[in-house]
Order: structure tokens, then sequence, then C-alpha cells
């Protein structure tokens, strides 16, 4: 065992790095999506892994630091365990804010129907990110089975989609009346 220079072991503990780190912060979010084992073979010390990390946070800032810190760890951690590391950046994406009028509009709309709701942010890249930068923009989010979303599990129940119609409709009809957007 102490021959080994196991990729899949280090990447397990970079996971679980970037989890321990994730959680330091309640707007942060760090997700290893994807693993890919090579040689992949049941009785062979996997050699190699190359693995996606998505990291988001509403603080821009925080969250290339934490993007930063992460990759010191991958550092560290191959280093201990004896082997390379490489890395390179997808994509780099600020968070975008959507517009607080918006958004107490849609409040209101749903305290006016006895929706019950929460506002929180949503992490995801979503086109309203880039019709944002042109008019007012909110996002109003249906309740999915097991949390799961943007994926072929997703399923919304039927009466949760028409209150959130229902909701789009008020929140309309207060505009068209004159709410300020």
């Amino acid at each position: 065992m102490w021959l080994r220079r196991d990729a899949l072991a280090a990447a397990s503990e970079l996971v679980l790095a970037a989890e321990r780190r994730a959680r330091m912060h309640a707007t942060t979010v760090a997700t290893v999506g994807r693993l890919d084992v090579g040689p992949n073979s049941l009785t062979t010390v996997p050699g190699q892994v190359v693995l996606t990390l998505d990291v988001r946070d509403i603080d821009s800032e925080r969250q290339r630091e934490l993007c930063e810190s992460i990759l010191d760890d991958a550092v560290r951690i191959a280093s201990g365990r004896e082997i390379t590391v490489s890395a390179r950046r997808l994509s780099d994406q600020s968070p975008v804010v959507l517009h607080g009028t918006v958004q107490a509009v849609l409040a209101s709309a749903a305290t006016h129907n006895q929706t019950p709701f929460i506002t929180m942010p949503s992490g995801a890249s979503h086109d309203a990110a880039h019709i944002a930068k042109h008019v007012p923009t909110g996002m109003l989010f249906i309740p999915c089975r097991q949390g799961v979303s943007h994926a072929p599990e997703e399923h919304a129940e039927p009466a949760r989609i028409a209150e959130a119609v229902d909701v789009l409709l008020h929140a309309f009809r207060a505009i068209d009346a004159g709410a300020e957007v």
C-alpha cells in the first residue's frame, strides 16, 4: 500500500476539502459533478482522475477566493501523496443580483395569494442573468420532488405549478396597475 500513488484517493480528499470549505459560508456551494477515473479497472490503482468542480456564491470575491483555496488544497494533497496535479478554468461567471423591486412584487403576490415562499439565491446560471442586464428581472421557482431540478428525475406537482402561475398572474396585474419595477 505504501508504494501506491492513488489518484482517486487524492481526488476523494479534494472533494471532501471542497465540501468543508464551501460549508464555511451560508451562500457558498461547491460541487464535484464528475469524476473520470483511469484506467477505471477493478484491480488497478487509479493513476489518473479528471474531476469537475463548480463553485458558486452570491459574493464574487468570495467565490474566486474559495476557488484559489481549493486549488491550494489540491496542490497540498497531491504533494502529500507524491502525485501531480494540474488545473484549468472552464469558466468564470460572477453572480448576478436580480432586481429587488421585481422580487418585492413577486413576494407581495405570493403573500396576497397566501402561497408560502422563501427568498433565496439561485446559484445556477439562468437566462434571467442575461436578461437582467437589460430589463428589471426576477425569478420564481417551483419546488421539485426531493429538490431535484435540471435532471431527468425533475418533477413538480401540477398543483404547485398552478400556484406559481397564480402568483405570476397577480404579479403581472400589479405591475400593469402601476407597481414600481
